[in-house]
């Protein structure tokens, strides 16, 4: 029996609150007990110590939405997340390419924003100029790419900016090779198309760079053919699973599925099947949001992507079946089908209790607000949104931006919310949607920025949101999400006391370790690295 008391820093439990411990008991993985660090030695004698010496300790972050085979494509030759400095780019990107016999696209992932912009096609092709080089920015915005793959993308000094996109030139007019907005387009249409080869290394890295966050479960909407899952199911047969998997379904994975019983919540803790999705229309940035008004400039309502009586009768087999149902929609014309749907099936004698998920939402009004606390829906929102799409939702909606990306009204009325990435099209990184959610602005930007600053939240509702409500979600917090007795002991060590502090400290905070039953499987070292922990008797 493997037993271990963490201490030295505070711990937040996460509940219905935050609740802070001096202790941390874990047996086997779970969490048997929280509250003074004296009370912890005088009930297990017998356990290992763990001194925590800075920061604090949190549960594991969940992201509630993301796109699994997607990131295995932008990341498919390196993960560059928490490289600093264009030296050290250079010597990452520049070891891979010296490996690779063929002469395949190149692709990186996770640059920060503004290293990315100091990078050009000349600093690329010291590194390759016969192989193409392509780095992409954390969230998908910004690209780079070197000579060999601009000739590859034909972006030459005659190619024209695409519609909300640019293509960097010098002063003669030859473009730099980095790329911005819908230029990056073009770009990743490309990458999507190339094969993908050597896939459990590359869900080895994700698996990685996603512990390396703090994040300790996922719900992933990649839809895959079966070629990423082939691989992700033997890495959790194999016990090399670091991060908790929920598996959503598309229609057609329901028609194969469901014959072999194999319904939410099928699977273990590590890995199992969530619900059936449906999207019902498009984004805010692409204007094909389904609206109840207008777009303002263009005088179409977007694009509703079904039907709203047959998605009612499939959403009914999906709970006849034993599948839960998340509904994609952005719009608020969407957001109210969703609603109705999610009505009909609540007011049957057999979805009474049904548990539905409305994942987006970013246009709502106060009505939708109210009747989606009525049906106890649960909701997901990814809080970068707020600050990526704020200028699309003025453009569209004008003084009705207000109802856009609304956090705080959600919370206001009782209703589980749930953070969601979507990530790799926003940054994966639950700490910069704490800070989005608490701030609505990037950082280095003024308050007077801020995209409509009521619907802003405290940092303790911030950390509910990405721990104990996208658990909720997901399905999962009966056995992670919080650390109270009886759950499963994932948690990660933050660099700072978060909920001590203002959030312009939350940037500057960083995951030092991230467990996962109790055990470590991610360590950050380096300069910015932990003082240390110690185990002891």
């Amino acid at each position: 029996m493997v037993k271990k008391i963490f201490y030295g820093v505070p711990i937040y439990g996460i509940d219905n609150g935050i609740q802070v411990f001096d202790a941390l008991v874990v047996v086997n993985g779970i969490v048997e007990f929280t509250g003074s660090f004296e009370e912890a030695m005088r009930l297990y004698p017998d356990a290992s110590r763990v001194e925590i010496k800075e920061g604090c300790i949190v549960p594991g972050f969940i992201d509630a939405h993301i796109n699994l085979e997607e990131l295995c494509y932008y990341y498919k030759d390196g993960v560059l997340d928490g490289v600093e400095e264009i030296r050290e780019l250079v010597e990452v990107v520049g070891g891979v390419v010296k490996e690779r016999k063929s002469n395949d696209l190149l692709v990186f992932g996770g640059v920060e924003n503004e290293l990315i912009k100091k990078i050009n096609r000349e600093t690329l092709d010291t590194i390759s100029a016969e192989k193409p080089v392509v780095l992409f920015s954390d969230d998908l915005q910004l690209a780079t790419c070197n000579s060999k793959a601009l000739e590859i993308l034909s972006i030459t000094r005659d190619r024209k900016d695409p519609y909300l996109g640019r293509i960097v030139r010098d002063n003669n007019g030859r473009p730099t090779g980095l790329l911005l907005g819908r230029a990056v387009e073009m770009l990743r249409r490309h990458v999507l198309s190339q094969r993908l080869r050597g896939i459990p290394l590359k869900l080895q890295k994700i698996l990685s760079m996603l512990s390396s966050k703090g994040i300790t479960a996922v719900c992933d909407f990649g839809f895959s053919s079966g070629m990423i899952y082939r691989h992700l199911f033997r890495l959790c047969v194999d016990g090399e699973c670091s991060v908790r998997f929920i598996l959503m379904y598309n229609v057609e994975d329901w028609a194969r599925l469901t014959p072999f019983g194999l319904g939410s919540g099928f699977g273990n803790e590590i890995m199992r099947f969530g619900g059936c999705y449906f999207e019902l229309d498009g984004s805010l940035e692409s204007q094909t949001a389904y609206l109840r008004k207008r777009y303002r400039d263009t005088g179409a309502r977007g694009i509703l992507m079904v039907d709203e009586d047959a998605l009612r009768k499939d959403v009914k087999k999906m709970y006849n079946s034993g599948v839960w149902t998340s509904l994609g929609c952005s719009g608020d014309g969407a957001c109210e089908i969703a609603i109705k749907v999610f009505d009909s099936i609540l007011s049957s004698r057999s979805g009474r209790n049904a548990f539905c998920r409305m994942d987006s939402g970013c246009v709502l009004e106060d009505g939708d607000v109210d009747d989606i606390a009525r049906l106890n829906i649960n909701m997901v929102v990814s809080s970068g949104r707020a600050v990526k799409e704020r200028m699309f939702a003025i453009k569209a909606m004008g003084k009705d931006a207000g109802k856009a990306f609304r956090i705080k009204s959600l919370l206001s009325m009782g209703i589980n919310v749930g953070f969601g990435s979507w990530a790799p099209y926003l940054p994966i990184d639950p700490i910069k949607q704490m800070y989005y959610a608490v701030e609505r602005r990037s950082p280095g930007e003024g308050p007077e920025l801020r995209f409509f600053p009521k619907e802003r939240i405290t940092i303790e509702d911030a950390l509910y949101c990405t721990t104990k409500g996208s658990a909720v979600v997901c399905g999962i917090d009966g056995f992670t999400g919080s650390l109270l007795p009886g759950k499963r002991a994932d948690f990660i060590h933050l660099s700072e006391n978060v909920i001590e502090y203002d959030a312009d400290k939350l940037i500057g905070t960083r995951v030092l370790a991230t467990y996962i039953s109790g055990e470590k499987v991610y360590e950050r070292k380096g300069r910015n690295g932990a003082k240390g922990n110690s185990d002891s008797r």
